[in-house]
């Protein structure tokens, strides 16, 4: 018999008795006006002792599904009963590029992700940084960052380096778990991306990956399926959950390990695809078109590998100027 959770969860202004869910949050700043900003929080409390895994959704405003996500996996699929251990879930992790629809703050123009460890004295992205590190972070044991990208593209999950190699190992069960394309950056040591939140979760000993589903913006209901199923299979591999890993069957997934590589328009323009997200791709071959405003072809984005379209991230519009990323590929590790 599965040991009956004795241990009572606290985060922020939520105390979660086992067997509990409890709703609040972290006032994370004031306003110019005095109005308090709240972080929310969702705690889910199981009936029984095992791990505690954070998930983490719209650290970039416009990216919604994995708030959707977090909302049907803490209210309508697990159950405080099923449960070994305890969920704690950010489904708007930066409220304020939330409130703007950015993929920044506003008030200090930083994309949160790249400012760890931050502080507390430092600028409004840098004290949220320092707040989720030391009061979400510190009482996880696991967690799963939920991402999206615009579409066309398909979902992957992203490994990062961990200088402890059972904590990289783990981290990669958890996105074989996962089931999408399988994107390696392990390779990219803490000093290349030295202020990334997941590199700082890895350095504390704590699995943990990045999950990019598709169609930022908009809750897309196959994406919201997958990342369920993503979430589900992880908490089943960690044995939050009892039941048999399922694959993903409804968006593309690329098998093997994969490394990444952007490329980017060197002219400007509307882009014209010509391949989909998924698709093959040969060195040299043509992938977007990018037409001037006078109607005149200002390039042809070709690929500088053998690989698979990732994604299309034009995040604005489908127009692209001089150092745009036009598209994410994909090709087998050590291929090139």
């Amino acid at each position: 018999m599965p040991k009956l959770a004795d241990k009572t969860v606290r985060v922020g202004n939520l105390v979660a008795e086992p067997s509990q869910i409890r709703f609040g949050g972290i006032t994370c700043a004031y306003l110019p006006d005095g109005a308090p900003v709240v972080l929310p929080l969702i705690v889910v409390n199981g009936a029984m002792d095992g791990p505690v895994l954070m998930l983490s959704g719209a650290m970039h405003g416009l990216e919604l599904i994995g708030t959707e996500v977090i909302r049907q996996v803490t209210r309508e699929v697990v159950k405080p009963a099923d449960l070994r251990g305890a969920i704690i879930a950010a489904p708007v992790l930066n409220p304020f590029a939330f409130h703007a629809r950015s993929m920044t703050t506003p008030q200090d123009q930083l994309n949160i992700n790249y400012v760890f460890p931050g502080g507390p004295d430092q600028s409004l992205s840098r004290r949220l940084a320092d707040l989720i590190l030391k009061e979400l972070i510190s009482r996880a044991d696991y967690e799963l960052d939920l991402h999206s990208n615009m579409t066309p593209s398909i979902p992957f999950t992203i490994l990062h380096y961990a200088a402890d190699e059972a904590v990289g190992a783990e981290s990669r069960r958890m996105a074989e778990a996962v089931g999408f394309t399988l994107v390696d950056e392990t390779e990219k040591l803490p000093g290349q991306n030295p202020s990334w939140m997941m590199d700082w979760i890895l350095a504390a000993g704590k699995p943990a990956l990045v999950v990019e589903l598709i169609d930022s913006r908009r809750i897309n209901p196959v994406a919201a399926r997958a990342g369920v199923r993503a979430v589900l299979n992880v908490m089943k591999l960690l044995g939050l959950l009892e039941g048999k890993i399922e694959p993903q069957v409804e968006l593309p997934v690329l098998n093997g390990l994969c490394s990444r590589t952007e490329v980017t328009a060197t002219r400007g323009g509307l882009v014209h695809l010509r391949k989909e997200a998924g698709d093959p791709v040969a060195k040299g071959e043509v992938l977007a078109m990018l037409y001037d405003a006078y109607g005149d072809l200002a390039e042809e984005v070709r690929s500088p590998v053998d690989g698979f379209v990732l994604a299309y991230p034009l995040r604005e519009t489908q127009a692209a100027g001089t150092g745009t990323d036009v598209v994410f590929l994909v090709y087998p590790r050590d291929s090139r």
